[in-house]
């Protein structure tokens, strides 16, 4: 059984050894989700925009780069305590 992709997306960021963007994260949710409509770039974002709104991600760094604004998030202490309700539950993410 497949972990629900909003946690896919929060273990992902804390398994990551840098902090990360959605373009990163990207590549690794279309592999452990091939074919599901739900794993986009816009939602993926959403996702890790909520993480951040509730304090279980923060934006450890933004920048621009091609006239876009690139937001990369880490794994706060807070996000690191919701891992209990998902570990060892699904596949892992690397």
């Amino acid at each position: 059984m497949k972990l629900p992709f909003k946690f896919y997306v929060l273990r992902c960021i804390a398994e990551q050894t840098a902090p990360c963007s959605y373009e990163d994260l990207l590549p690794l949710a279309q592999k452990a989700y091939p074919g599901e409509r739900q794993v986009s770039g816009k939602t993926l974002l959403t996702h890790m925009e909520a993480f951040c709104a509730v304090g279980a991600t923060e934006v450890a760094d933004a920048f621009e780069e091609n006239g876009d604004i690139v937001m990369k998030y880490r794994i706060t202490d807070y996000g690191k305590s919701l891992l209990k309700y998902i570990k060892n539950k699904g596949e892992e993410t690397t």
